[in-house]
């Protein structure tokens, strides 16, 4: 867990030296990279809310304050849930509080699944809270193609979906034409 949160946070330090003081950031996690970005977002924000220090959470990019576009396929959250007290269970704060103003109107998580997927699901319907989060969309899609479609083998279609890939690319592209 912590090492992997460790590689986590140096990819975001790396990609903080390249990027202008509060620009947007779009995270793209698949399968078990949803369960590990959730983890590492909800540290960060827990860190933040009680103001105790953290040595993965340096700068806002690490923080993942500008987090604007979160992009999740294949979501195994419903696996690990079933670990934890559901009801319980929080989702990450979305559009982060720090995120700037011209931001929030643009800023989306979207969860997609394929309902022949058996290690993807959709997370709205996790609890109240999930149900409540209003940024958040769930989004079934059809993915491996005709012989993976029809299957378990469709977790490993989503990378191939060109639904989903222009989905992204078009998103990343209004962002990039903000003022």
């Amino acid at each position: 867990y912590d090492a992997t949160h460790r590689q986590v946070q140096q990819s975001l330090a790396l990609l903080g030296q390249d990027l202008e003081e509060g620009a947007p950031v779009v995270v793209v996690a698949a399968s078990m990279g949803t369960e590990i970005m959730n983890d590492y977002i909800l540290d960060r924000q827990r860190r933040t809310r009680e103001g105790t220090p953290d040595p993965l959470g340096q700068s806002p990019v690490e923080r993942l304050d500008t987090l604007t576009g979160l992009f999740t396929f294949g979501s195994n959250l419903a696996i690990f849930a079933a670990s934890l007290p559901i009801d319980e269970m929080r989702p990450i704060e979305f559009p982060p509080s720090a995120l700037a103003d011209k931001y929030r109107p643009v800023a989306v998580w979207e969860n997609y699944y394929d309902r022949h997927d058996s290690m993807g699901f959709p997370v709205k319907p996790l609890n109240l809270q999930f149900q409540n989060l209003h940024s958040l969309r769930d989004i079934h899609i059809n993915t491996g193609g005709p012989l993976l479609s029809w299957n378990l083998f469709s977790h490993f279609g989503y990378w191939r979906s060109r639904k989903l890939v222009k989905r992204i690319a078009g998103y990343m592209a209004g962002l990039l034409a903000l003022p």
